[in-house]
C-alpha cells in the first residue's frame, strides 16, 4: 500500500484572480463578420442561416446566446448583400437579446407573440427576411450542431426552391484559432477553473460531506464572475465514475475524481484529475505514474506544425509502452466558447494541423477494465514554440 503525502496545497505559488470583467470589443464582432462574408463570397453563398439553442455558434457573430434558457433558440439569417436578422422564440428574453447582441435588428419570431414560437415558424421568418434580399432561391449555408440542425427539414420546407448545405465549416475554420482577446478570456476563465479546483482540494482535505464539495467549487466559480459552472466530482470504484451526490462524507483509501469547468463570458475550460485520499494500493499508484507521466508526454509533443494525429499516435504509443495490455485512452479536445469544439475528439485519424492560436482541454484519461481509471490536466493555448498550460495548479494527483 502507497502512504499518502504530507499535508500540503498541491499548486503553484497563489496568483490572484483577475479583477474586473473582461469583454469582447464590438470591433471584433465587426472584423468576424467581414471574414465571414468574404468566407461566403468565395464560396458562392446568397445567405448563412446560424441556428442555436445550445452552442454557441450565434453567439460567436453577435455576442448573443440563447443557451441561458431551455425553451429558447435563436435563428440568425446573414444574407451577403443584406444586414443580418437575429430570430428568438421566446418574447420574454427579446430585450436581453437585444442589450447583448452587436447585431442591431433582434426579432422575436411572430407566433411566438402568445407562446415559444415553432421552428417551422422560424423558418417561415428567415424565408420572408431571405424574400427581401433577394437570396431566397440562392445557395444557402446552414451552421448548427447535432440536435440543432433538426430546424433543417423546417427550413427545406420553408425554401424549396434554395439549395440548402452544411456550411459549419465557415465558423470552425474561424473559431479554431482564436484572438488576442479571447485567448486573454480563456486564460481569465481557467484562473477560476483553479480557483474552484483548490476550493474542492479544500474541502475534501477537510473530509466533508460531498455535497460540500460541490458547493466550494459552485461558490468559487460564482464569486469570480462565472455565470456557467459545472463541477464533476464523485467517488472512484475500479474503472467506474460515480459523480451523483450520495451525502456521504469523504472516504478514507478512496480515490475520487474531480472537474471544474466555469463559464466566464462564454469562454470553458478545464481543470481535471484524480484525488486520492489516504492510503491507496499499488495499483491505484501504478496507474497515477502513467497518466501523470503522458500528461508531461503531451506537452513535450505539442508544437505547431504537427497534426492531431501524430499527437494522439506519440503520446498513445508512451501509454502502451508502459505495459498496458487492457487500456482505454483518451487524450482531450478542442474547446473556446463551447466546451467542446473542433476538434472535438483528439484521435490519430484527425489530420488538423495544429497551429498557434488554438486551444485544447489536455487531460489524458486512461482506464483499465476492472482496475482503475485515472485523468489529470487542463486547458492549453498553443503558442510559436509549443504548449501553454494555464492552469497553475501542479499537475500531479494530490494525495491527501
Amino acid at each position: 500500500m502507497q502512504e499518502p503525502m504530507k499535508r500540503k496545497r498541491n499548486r503553484r505559488p497563489k496568483k490572484a484572480v483577475t479583477e474586473g470583467l473582461l469583454r469582447i470589443p464590438s470591433s471584433e464582432f465587426s472584423e468576424r463578420m467581414k471574414k465571414v462574408r468574404e468566407r461566403m463570397r468565395e464560396e458562392g453563398f446568397h445567405a448563412l442561416l446560424v441556428y442555436s439553442f445550445k452552442s454557441n455558434a450565434i453567439r460567436y457573430l453577435s455576442n448573443y446566446s440563447p443557451r441561458y434558457s431551455v425553451t429558447n433558440s435563436a435563428l440568425m439569417v446573414l444574407p451577403l448583400e443584406a444586414e443580418p436578422v437575429i430570430f428568438t422564440r421566446l418574447p420574454m428574453h427579446l430585450e436581453e437579446a437585444k442589450r447583448a447582441s452587436y447585431v442591431k435588428d433582434v426579432r422575436v419570431s411572430v407566433s411566438a407573440s402568445l407562446n415559444v414560437a415553432s421552428t417551422e415558424q422560424m423558418a417561415a421568418d428567415c424565408r420572408d427576411v431571405l424574400k427581401g434580399a433577394g437570396a431566397e432561391e440562392g445557395k444557402l449555408g446552414l451552421i448548427g450542431y447535432g440536435p440543432e440542425m433538426g430546424i433543417s427539414l423546417a427550413l427545406r420546407n420553408a425554401l424549396p426552391r434554395a439549395r440548402i448545405v452544411d456550411a459549419n465549416y465557415v465558423l470552425e475554420e474561424l473559431r479554431i484559432i482564436k484572438s488576442k482577446n479571447e485567448l486573454a478570456m480563456i486564460r481569465r476563465a481557467a484562473e477560476i477553473a483553479d480557483e474552484a479546483y483548490e476550493a474542492a482540494l479544500d474541502a475534501i482535505r477537510e473530509r466533508k460531506v460531498d455535497y460540500e464539495v460541490f458547493a466550494a467549487s459552485e461558490f468559487a466559480m460564482r464569486k469570480n464572475g462565472a455565470l456557467g459552472t459545472q463541477t464533476f466530482f464523485g467517488i472512484c470504484e475500479a474503472d467506474k465514475v460515480f459523480l451523483q451526490p450520495t451525502g456521504e462524507r469523504i472516504k478514507e483509501g478512496a480515490v475520487y475524481f474531480l472537474e471544474t469547468i466555469p463559464e466566464y463570458e462564454g469562454y470553458w475550460p478545464e481543470r481535471t484529475g484524480n484525488v486520492a485520499v489516504g492510503k491507496f494500493s499499488d495499483s491505484w499508484g501504478k496507474i497515477f505514474k502513467i497518466v501523470e507521466d503522458l500528461y508531461d508526454q503531451s506537452l513535450g509533443v505539442i508544437r505547431p506544425g504537427i497534426t492531431v494525429a501524430e499527437l494522439v499516435k506519440r503520446t498513445s504509443e508512451f501509454a502502451h509502452r508502459a505495459g498496458l495490455e487492457r487500456l482505454s485512452y483518451r487524450l482531450g479536445h478542442g474547446i473556446g466558447l463551447d466546451n467542446i469544439e473542433r476538434p472535438e475528439f483528439l484521435s490519430e485519424t484527425d489530420e488538423t494541423t495544429i497551429r498557434p492560436g488554438m486551444v485544447f482541454a489536455i487531460h489524458p484519461t486512461i482506464s483499465i477494465p476492472g482496475v482503475g481509471s485515472a485523468h489529470v490536466g487542463g486547458t492549453f493555448i498553443v503558442n510559436d514554440s509549443g504548449a501553454d498550460p494555464l492552469s497553475r495548479l501542479e499537475p500531479r494527483i494530490p494525495r491527501l
